[in-house]
């Protein structure tokens, strides 16, 4: 159980200390990111809560706001969110389109 916390805030300090990477500190650090067609990114996230009951169901919606992190756990902390592990995949997305450092140049 010690593993996986240390693991999970390793993760989390890193995913959250990427936002503070100033232009200057991307020696090393830059990352391409290919763009895709709508209709292999969001367009199919939208056809799937469309034509698959689970994912159409109330239930899952909430779990979409926060760009894929889900609502709060509750109102008292600033830091816990419900993240539905299906739909994980757009939160990381989110998280490599706004990272501080990309190129347009594939490596």
């Amino acid at each position: 159980m010690g593993l996986l916390s240390n693991l999970s805030l390793t993760l989390l300090v890193f995913l959250f200390s990427v936002s503070f990477i100033s232009s200057e500190d991307c020696t090393n650090r830059l990352i391409y990111i290919r763009k895709l067609p709508a209709q292999f990114n969001g367009d199919l996230l939208h056809r799937q809560t469309l034509t698959n009951p689970f994912l159409s169901s109330n239930s899952l919606f909430p779990h979409l706001s926060f760009n894929g992190i889900g609502p709060k756990t509750h109102k008292r902390t600033h830091s816990w969110y419900r993240t539905d592990h299906h739909l994980i995949e757009p939160f990381f997305h989110r998280r490599l389109v706004e990272y501080p450092c990309p190129t347009k140049f594939v490596a």
